[in-house]
């Protein structure tokens, strides 16, 4: 699995376990819930990291390609 794939897959499940927290009226439950989508935040905002490095040197690379190509 790659970070973009990660990535999505914890966006998602961000997601679900929103709708849950709506849903569910269980006090442990909900405290639960919140303390998996808070963890699962912090990796998400890892992986974002990382992926606008990625981004980032890919776009370089697309930039210098184009400027060989321009000479």
């Amino acid at each position: 699995m790659d970070i973009q794939d990660r990535y999505d897959d914890i966006d998602n499940l961000i997601t679900t376990i929103d709708c849950l927290l709506r849903e569910i009226n269980s006090k442990d439950i909900r405290e639960d819930l919140d303390v998996l989508k808070y963890e699962y935040m912090d990796e998400k905002e890892e992986l974002l990291t990382e992926l606008n490095k990625m981004w980032d040197m890919e776009e370089k690379a697309l930039e210098d390609e184009f400027n060989r190509g321009r000479i």
